[in-house]
């Protein structure tokens, strides 16, 4: 019976038939396991997936002014870009120095109906005291927790439905957050100095959490789908539920 064998041309196993000669040979194809165990080459270990950090590149710092918001408006994503512009336009200069130097005395700034999205250009203007926001498309508020200064804010006609941001800007006289997307106002109870707040037409089910606004002297609800229509203020006319017009028919 012939035994058929594969077998590898490695240098060791044919050095072996060398040497041995003919009878050599023969013992090498009759045990090929053994041979093969000593001449087989130890398999190279493949280097592990993953083993090494990936290298991340560095997050690029965040301007802490106006002057670097400005300065680096070309590399900006687009929203952010569009708001740098916008300031641009108000304050009457392209110069970024000058447009700076202006913001940080300006204490009133309206940026109405100009298609923002993005605030964050706006964190650094603290000496503001009036901010008008009034329909855009804004719906992120956190870079306006900084602007402890503000007493007068309206982001009325937005696309808001977190109010959390707020709740750092104690300074509040009167805020307008009228034709938005809230639906939970427990955040503005800390907002004590209010003397007008503004929440027409909204999601608002229930308005308990501001009875601690008691400096308030305006509070419009209109539009919401109120189930309680008690007002949590004295007196309860400040509470202002329906239109005019509602309340003579």
């Amino acid at each position: 019976m012939i035994r058929v064998v594969e077998v590898r041309e490695d240098k060791q196993v044919l050095n072996k038939a060398l040497i041995f000669g003919g009878l050599g040979l023969a013992w090498i194809l009759s045990n090929p396991h053994a041979i093969w165990a000593e001449a087989k080459p130890q398999a190279e270990t493949e280097p592990q997936v993953g083993t090494e950090p990936a290298e991340t590149e560095p997050q690029a710092e965040i301007p802490q002014n106006f002057a670097e918001w400005c300065a680096r408006r070309e590399s900006l994503p687009a929203a952010a870009k569009r708001t740098v512009s916008v300031i641009l336009q108000q304050v009457g200069t392209y110069n970024c120095d000058r447009a700076s130097e202006t913001l940080s005395t300006i204490t009133h700034l309206d940026l109405s109906t100009s298609q923002l999205i993005d605030l964050t250009p706006l964190q650094s203007l603290e000496s503001l005291n009036s901010l008008r926001l009034i329909n855009n498309q804004i719906s992120d508020l956190s870079p306006l927790a900084p602007l402890k200064k503000l007493t007068v804010l309206d982001l009325s006609y937005n696309q808001i439905s977190n109010v959390a941001p707020l709740k750092s800007l104690e300074n509040l006289r009167a805020l307008n957050l009228s034709y938005n997307n809230i639906s939970d106002v427990e955040p503005l109870n800390s907002l004590s100095d209010l003397n007008e707040l503004n929440l027409n037409n909204n999601n608002i089910t229930s308005i308990g959490s501001l009875k601690s606004l008691e400096s308030l002297t305006y509070l419009f609800l209109r539009g919401n789908p109120i189930a309680d229509r008690t007002c949590p203020i004295n007196p309860k006319y400040i509470c202002q539920f329906q239109s005019e017009t509602s309340q003579e028919t």
